[in-house]
């Protein structure tokens, strides 16, 4: 059932076991998981079923940043504020996250999650089968055979991996009719989560208030509470409520907000190749009738390479770009690579430089995890009275020089292999353009830890030092790696909905 909380009385009380706050990749999959479990769940939507003008002004933030420039949007147009939340414009792009992201690696400061990829290997399984995407037992196979795709035939320190691109990203879209029929599962549209309210000797959320636009106030009593509002309304939400109530609630130790980050995203320069990249590569992206749905490759340095040089995890994905489009500099790379027909290495390599094409090179990075890169509150106030956020975010020096090096390994190896040619989009390796940002993919701030003085949430998604509070969504990440973070998050929510049916078994 779908319900409109601007029809709810002024100061009604609502009662559930579980109140999952938000509507988007996090939030429905819960959702989805604690059906017929005998559980009563609300889940609550701060917009509508479809976007409204109004509804998106109470996403307006400020931002600081230096050494880059924020992308156009990256407080508003990036994140959705309805029924499915980011998932109404999700890519679809698809990836476990590997095993290196969840290790504590001393030369990436404050890395390490207190769970390892094999803890979530299940899950993501039944992640995949949420959104459409193929698997024989393995999510995705192409990733566990190694030898069977050959990106750069003589030198062992790169691999491929695949993404999987689901045709059916629109979650709102997908789950709505099972939701709305679920008779475990009330969810109110039109609902703002603006305060939480714990008992006096604090430890345990009695209560959330919800408004709506049209001046409605009323709470939420529950056995539990999900917050699943996205990456950065996780924190905001709570900032706020801990300013109106004089509350700690999940910010014991100073850490909520902070260690915010995103992934990496730059254009790397031009790579040109000496013959149309072969399916094999599939360095762009390729529809697969046999599966039903796009795959797109990507280069990357194997683990053990990336810990012998003490590297952050990096990817490569390319894009062909037209003949037309050989200007200057562009052309007499493109006759340079040519000419080297005429070299007896090349001959010996096989390589027939016949049809020279380029192709759009661009970085994929995990960032550093930095306590400076956070979200804090301003004194504006939205709409619903609740404080705007700013947003202080930074790319180090550190993850410069890092993804310096690795564009100029891999320039290397393609040269050195007879592969082609890479001309940068850059003069210095170790200075980035200004333009280098983030991926929309919003990350930290509510960070998951073992320590409460390292952490805000504990391994199960649980606010340390709160009994019945959990938050969800890439705000609890504390290290993203290189693959985009759907899927963890799925993943991570169908993790949690095991905890919960167990809770109310035990």
């Amino acid at each position: 059932m779908i319900k409109d909380a601007v029809n709810l009385e002024q100061d009604s009380i609502l009662h559930s076991d579980v109140c999952i706050i938000g509507t988007g990749a996090a939030g429905l999959t819960l959702a989805k998981e604690l059906m017929g479990s005998g559980q009563s769940v609300l889940l609550m939507e701060s917009g509508g079923l479809v976007p409204e003008a109004s509804v998106d002004k109470l996403k307006l933030g400020q931002l600081e940043g230096d050494g880059f420039t924020f992308r156009p949007g990256y407080l508003s147009t990036s994140r959705m504020r309805f029924f499915g939340g980011t998932t109404n414009i999700w890519e679809g792009v698809c990836l476990p996250m590997e095993k290196i992201d969840f290790e504590a690696r001393e030369w990436m400061p404050n890395s390490g999650w207190p769970i390892s990829l094999s803890d979530l290997e299940e899950y993501y399984a039944r992640a995949s089968d949420y959104i459409g995407i193929h698997r024989h037992g393995d999510p995705y196979p192409e990733n566990r055979q190694p030898n069977s795709i050959k990106v750069l035939p003589a030198d062992d320190d790169w691999d491929q991996f695949i993404f999987h691109m689901t045709n059916k990203p629109r979650l709102g879209t997908r789950f709505k009719e099972e939701i709305e029929a679920s008779r475990d599962i009330i969810t109110y549209i039109q609902a703002t989560a603006i305060l939480f309210l714990e008992n006096e000797n604090g430890g345990h959320v009695e209560a959330v208030e919800f408004a709506t636009l049209s001046g409605n106030r009323f709470r939420v009593k529950a056995r539990r509470f999900v917050l699943a509002a996205g990456g950065i309304e996780n924190s905001r939400i709570l900032l706020n409520s801990n300013v109106e109530t004089g509350s700690k609630l999940a910010n014991r130790n100073d850490l909520l907000g902070r260690f915010f980050f995103d992934q990496l995203h730059m254009p790397l320069g031009k790579f040109v190749a000496p013959n149309p990249l072969d399916d094999h590569w599939l360095f762009f992206r390729t529809f697969s009738k046999a599966l039903g749905y796009i795959k797109m490759g990507a280069i990357a340095l194997k683990e053990d390479v990336q810990r012998k040089l003490r590297l952050s995890n990096q990817a490569f994905v390319f894009h062909p770009l037209s003949e037309n489009q050989f200007k200057g500099d562009d052309k007499l790379i493109v006759d340079s690579f040519s000419a080297l027909h005429e070299t007896e290495s090349v001959r010996r390599s096989s390589v027939n430089i016949a049809e020279p094409l380029m192709y759009a090179a661009k970085f994929k990075s995990e960032q550093g995890a930095n306590p400076e890169n956070r979200l804090t509150l301003t004194n504006e106030m939205d709409e619903l009275g609740v404080r705007r956020l700013r947003l202080h975010w930074k790319i180090s020096e550190e993850d410069k020089r890092m993804m310096g090096r690795f564009a100029e390994l891999f320039a290397d190896a393609v040269g050195r292999n007879f592969i082609g040619r890479v001309k940068f989009s850059f003069d210095e390796l170790d200075v980035l353009p200004r333009y280098a940002g983030g991926h929309f993919h919003q990350l930290g701030g509510t960070r998951m830890s073992s320590n409460p003085t390292r952490g805000v949430v504990d391994e199960n998604c649980r606010v340390h030092g709160t009994d019945n509070l959990y938050i969800l969504g890439g705000s609890v990440f504390p290290s993203g790696g290189r693959t985009n973070p759907t899927m963890t998050i799925m993943a991570l929510s169908i993790r949690l909905g095991e905890l919960l049916k167990k809770e109310v078994v035990s």
